[in-house]
């Protein structure tokens, strides 16, 4: 179909129609004009041609419309056709036309005559969902269902993209003959919707994921919308902001300015507002942003506002404390002005704190002290806003009290510099919160201000802004106050310099001291007037330089004094101090203490020496005296002490030294009270009654350096002064607690005497009841045929028998041994107990033996002896319950008269020696005493009777013997059988060995050992054997002997066990100072790990304790014979 031939049937087909109906007409009637133009006809004709006119006109009127609705139509854009009350085409517009060329839609579719409806019902609803659409909506026109009905749909080229608007209408609204139908181009419409979606979501984008804070506000300041970074950096999440309006989060000094922006824009005399600002988060900080506002304007829109928001707080923060810090170096710069001005304290107080307000921009600024009577605090110096809010600020020093808590109180409590940042926030700031908020406190810091290392004020700045004290401002305000503390100490420099050269003038002239002042620059020497009361030379007489006191100097001394005078000056030494001989005017020598002070300049150079000379002659002489009466009172052997009123020991003898064990240089000055007394009260009785009646005799148990405890008889005196007021007390106090050990041991043997003797007497009547039990039951055992009977007798008959055997134990301990006495072998004996125990005893308790091979016999039970020793192995295998090492020794011993001065129950000649050693827990010093008493046991119920080592003690004692115990807690126990040998002959022999035994040849021995009583016949044996002695009470006093005549010293004999310095300690020195000395060990703990111990030390000699004068001198004589 081509443009020329689709316009000529465009007109409705009704118009057309009756315009061709028409023309027609008036073919037909200008015919029939002519057929009736006839003579006598024209009457006629003549209407026919009026009526002809009139179609001619009619005709070219209608014409005019059709060639109008055809220009109307050809002249839309729209694609437009005309169709019947059938859906058929009547009509179309050039549009149309291009439109189904355009889409090669043939005429026989799309062309005048053809039915749409039917066309586009035909479409398949596969190929064409529209064209399905297209035919209800036509139809439900055509039918008068709806009015008017639309589709959009795409119609896209090839190259192009292409959007149509389908519109039909009905021709009429009163008859349904026909409708419009219009396909209208809405690709730009469509276009530009895409690509304002396009650009909304470019805006959203945009808009959530900008860097700065976005919000949309309306024109009453309510947030309308905002992005995720405005919420982040405000702290709150988009609901929480949408609730609220921008002036709700600025500060109060932001918001004037902000609202005459907002009104201004809305009036339109301003186009947009940019500030910078601050607003509140959330949490309450504060936000520093740069602000830009803009008003947008809709027609169909409300006004809002587009606010871009950058937080700047950073910058500011930086800014702002630049500002800040460079203020503070400014205010450092004039206080260190200030204090080169100021002259006194209260001067630069008031200085310091008028710059910090003025200068430092600080709301206050003040100084205060602590008042030393209540701890309240006391403001000094103060400026600012020193309203009377200030008087509401009570601070104490007092650490109980909530008011110490703030700054100030903690500087001036601790001296450290304390800062509060937020007064609102800090808990401790409780009692000032309320004050501080009403007059703009926020922040507060305070410094202490020292003097010679003393807290004496606190510097406290207030400032209106929170956190205002960071590392910086503090740093620069600690230097503030350090400053102010060395100005502090240089005014009380300064004023300790003029009080000191004013008490030195005064002194100079007080003094009984020759004072003298010497320029050491120009060797200008002044005196005081003492060199004329002490020396004899008035001052008219005295040489102002140092030849002068040079050549007074006696000529012995004058040489080192010089020498020692120039060295303290070039050395800078802080005091030189010399005693000396100085000759006075009439020519004697006066013995003096000479001592100087040296002054040194900045380079630490010496420019002046300031000294006094006194003259001690008297005293010298009165102290040589006082060392003659110390020397005999250090002979005496009691000890003799002065202590003052406090208890303090203030002189010391030797004999206290050596009872005591503290040296005069670790007593003097220390309570004696508190060092050797653990429960003071009978010391403090005897101090009253000492006090009350001038003096008291008794016995105290003082405790040594040991801390073994001694029983001392005391005699103390008060001393008074010259005014008869008690000054201290002399004590002269004699130690007893050997000679007491001694009278203990012989009543405890009274007591056990009479003990056992009432016990025999017990033990003999519970045998006569004893005795018809045991016959009863074995007479009611006969012939007894009922079990249950039965039993119940073996019940009777074996505690009956464990009866008689504990009377047996009685009677053995009340009446010693009965029975026959034969001569008894001891190696056999010792054997047979360690088979018995190797055999019942757990494996874990290793058994040893140890037996004299000369071993000699005695004469006694072999049963009862027999046993003593398996009682004492049963209670060694009880104290080792984790098992250990339990030994059997026997050897033969020779005791002399004066080991038996030391034992009661000993008495000289010959013994056989029997030991058992274990190494278990030992036994506890405060119970020793009571081991051998009857029924006393540390078993459990059930488990011991008390009686075994009471009536052990009783067998031995009935043989002529005696036993001994030495035990150290935790290492173990030794207990030792003395036993006398057999027949007089051997007593014979042992007289004729005693008279045998060797002798020395005037060889120096160094014994060591801290038993005074060991010591001391120790020296007497050895003496009485041609030996000389040197006696050590302890390691260290060994060592000190040693040092001095180590090469006349041919043997040592030192005690393993020793306070102090133990004797390994003592043999490793030893063995250094000279690696050839000869040395002999003693112990009373005789056990391998000793002799070892002693052994690896380079000991080649051992002596256990308790030992013989026999034992002893034989050691000593192969100790001093034997190879090195």
């Amino acid at each position: 179909m081509n443009t020329e031939s689709a316009s000529i049937g465009k007109p409705g087909q009704d118009l057309a129609g009756l315009l061709r109906l028409l023309a027609q007409a008036e073919a037909d009637l200008h015919t029939h004009i002519i057929e009736q133009d006839r003579p006598g006809q024209n009457g006629a004709t003549s209407k026919l041609q009026v009526v002809g006119n009139h179609l001619r006109t009619t005709v070219k009127v209608l014409q005019k419309q059709v060639d109008l609705q055809t220009a109307i139509l050809d002249a839309l854009p729209s694609h437009i056709a005309l169709v019947d009350a059938d859906g058929v085409i009547t009509a179309v517009n050039r549009a149309w036309c291009r439109f189904a060329a355009e889409n090669q839609f043939p005429d026989s579719i799309f062309g005048v005559g053809q039915n749409y409806l039917m066309v586009c019902e035909r479409v398949h609803h596969e190929e064409s969902t529209g064209a399905q659409v297209v035919a209800i909506g036509l139809r439900s026109v055509l039918e008068g269902q709806v009015t008017d009905f639309t589709h959009e749909y795409p119609c896209h080229a090839p190259n192009e993209r292409r959007w149509f608007l389908l519109t039909i209408t009905p021709l009429s609204a009163e008859r349904r003959d026909g409708a419009v139908i219009a396909h209208i181009n809405i690709t730009e419409r469509k276009l530009a919707e895409l690509a304002l979606q396009e650009s909304e979501v470019r805006f959203r984008t945009t808009f959530e994921q900008a860097a700065v804070g976005v919000a949309h506000v309306a024109d009453d300041g309510r947030f309308l919308r905002v992005n995720e970074r405005l919420c982040a950096m405000l702290g709150f999440t988009n609901e929480e902001l949408l609730r609220q309006a921008f002036v709700d989060l600025s500060f109060p000094d932001c918001r004037a300015p902000a609202e005459a922006a907002r009104q201004a824009m809305l009036a339109g005399t301003q186009l947009s507002y940019s500030a910078e600002q601050r607003y509140r988060r959330k949490d309450g900080e504060a936000l520093w942003v740069n602000l830009v506002t803009t008003l947008v304007r809709h027609h169909s829109e409300p006004p809002y506002f587009i606010s871009i928001i950058e937080d700047i707080t950073a910058r500011k923060t930086a800014d702002v404390r630049l500002q800040r810090i460079n203020r503070l170096y400014l205010v450092l710069s004039k206080i260190g002005a200030a204090i080169v001005k100021a002259q006194t304290p209260g001067q630069l107080y008031d200085q310091v704190c008028r710059i910090m307000v003025d200068d430092g921009l600080f709301r206050v600024a003040l100084i205060a002290e602590a008042e030393p009577r209540d701890a309240r605090v006391r403001t000094i110096a103060v400026a600012g806003d020193t309203g009377d809010y200030l008087n509401n600020f009570i601070i104490s020093q007092d650490e109980h009290s909530a008011n110490s808590k703030g700054p100030l109180g903690t500087a001036l409590r601790t001296g450290r510099h304390d800062v509060c940042n937020d007064f609102a926030q800090d808990p401790r700031m409780a009692p000032w919160q309320a004050a501080a908020a009403s007059n703009n406190l926020r922040a507060a810091a305070a410094f202490p201000l020292t003097a010679d290392g003393v807290v004496t004020a606190a510097l406290v700045l207030y400032s209106k802004d929170e956190n205002y004290f960071l590392a910086d401002e503090i740093a620069l305000m600690i230097a503030v106050g350090d400053n102010i503390s060395f100005a502090l100490e240089q005014q009380r420099a300064r004023e300790a310099v003029r009080i000191s050269e004013e008490r030195f003038r005064l002194l100079a002239k007080a003094t009984n001291h020759a004072i003298w002042d010497l320029n050491v620059v120009s060797n200008n020497l002044w005196w005081n007037e003492g060199i004329e009361t002490l020396f004899g030379y008035s001052l008219n007489d005295v040489e102002p330089t140092l030849d002068f006191w040079i050549t007074r100097i006696h000529p012995e001394d004058r040489q080192r004094i010089i020498d020692s005078f120039y060295h303290a000056i070039r050395t800078g030494a802080n005091l030189w101090s010399q005693d000396y001989r100085f000759r006075r005017k009439d020519g004697s020598y006066a013995d003096v203490t000479d001592r100087g002070h040296l002054i040194l300049n900045a380079e630490g150079k010496a420019i002046r020496m300031i000294g006094g000379m006194n003259d001690h002659t008297a005293r010298k002489q009165a102290d040589e005296r006082i060392a003659e009466q110390a020397t005999l009172l250090d002979e005496a052997r009691d000890a003799i002490s002065v202590h003052d009123l406090l208890h303090r020991t203030t002189y010391m003898n030797k004999g206290a030294e050596r009872v005591y064990g503290w040296s005069v240089v670790e007593a003097l000055g220390k309570s004696f009270r508190d060092l050797a007394y653990k429960d003071p009260t009978a010391f403090d009785k005897a101090i009253e009654a000492v006090l009350e009646r001038g003096e008291w005799i008794g016995e105290l148990s003082p405790t040594n350096k040991d801390g073994h405890q001694l029983l001392i008889e005391a005699r103390w005196s008060l001393v008074r002064d010259h005014a008869g007021q008690p000054k201290s007390i002399l004590s002269i106090c004699t130690d007893i607690t050997e000679k007491r050990k001694i009278e203990k041991q012989f009543l405890r043997s009274q007591r056990l005497e009479s003990i056992g003797t009432l016990a025999g007497g017990i033990a003999h009547d519970l045998n006569n009841v004893l005795t018809p039990i045991l016959l009863s039951i074995d007479l009611l055992m006969t012939g007894e045929t009922d079990k249950r009977r039965i039993r119940t007798l073996s019940i009777i008959d074996s505690s009956a028998k464990r009866g008689a055997d504990m009377v047996k134990q009685v009677l053995s301990f009340a009446r010693g041994v009965e029975g026959q006495r034969l001569p008894i072998d001891i190696r056999r004996l010792v054997r047979d107990i360690a088979t018995i125990i190797n055999d019942t005893f757990l494996k874990n308790i290793q058994v040893r033996t140890a037996i004299d091979p000369e071993i000699g016999s005695v004469i006694g039970d072999v049963t009862q002896i027999h046993q003593v020793l398996l009682n004492l192995c049963v209670n060694a295998r009880d104290a080792m319950p984790d098992g250990g090492a339990l030994t059997l020794s026997s050897e033969n011993v020779l005791l002399d008269e004066h080991y038996a001065k030391l034992h009661v129950d000993a008495k000289p000649g010959p013994y056989v020696v029997i030991r058992v050693e274990d190494t278990g827990d030992g036994i506890p010093h405060d119970i020793m005493d009571k081991i051998f008493e009857p029924f006393f046991t540390t078993k459990e119920i059930g488990k011991g009777t008390g009686l075994g080592l009471s009536t052990s003690l009783a067998v031995v004692k009935s043989h002529g013997g005696f036993m001994r115990v030495y035990s150290e807690p935790g290492r173990g126990s030794t207990f030792t059988l003395y036993l006398p040998a057999v027949t007089a002959a051997n007593a014979g022999d042992s007289s004729r060995e005693s008279l045998a035994l060797p002798r020395g040849n005037g060889e120096l021995v160094l014994v060591v050992d801290d038993e005074e009583g060991v010591r001391q016949l120790t020296r007497q044996i050895l003496e009485a054997f041609g030996y000389r002695v040197l006696l050590a009470i302890d390691g260290s006093d060994a060592l000190a002997l040693f040092a001095a005549q180590q090469h006349d010293i041919s043997l040592v004999l030192t005690d393993m066990m020793m306070p102090i310095m133990d004797g390994n300690a003592v043999i490793r020195v030893l063995m250094k100072l000279r690696p050839d000395v000869r040395i002999i060990a003693a112990s009373g703990l005789h056990e391998n790990r000793v002799i070892a111990k002693a052994m690896s030390g380079g000991v080649k000699h051992f002596l256990t304790k308790p030992y013989t004068a026999d034992s002893l001198l034989k050691i000593v004589r192969e100790a001093l014979t034997s190879a090195v």
